[in-house]
């Protein structure tokens, strides 16, 4: 199997498309959402 390229490798120009970028503000009003609910359980792992 071929190995993951290194971070330093990519370039960041290659992560800034319309499509990316409206997927991580999607996700990130997702995961504010799961962290609100998760806030609010009274059951809470030790």
């Amino acid at each position: 199997m071929k190995p993951f390229p290194s971070l330093n490798d990519l370039h960041p120009a290659r992560f800034d498309t319309p499509e990316i970028l409206k997927k991580l503000a999607s996700s990130s009003r997702q995961l504010a959402e799961l962290k609100g609910l998760a806030s609010s359980n009274p059951i809470r792992a030790s």
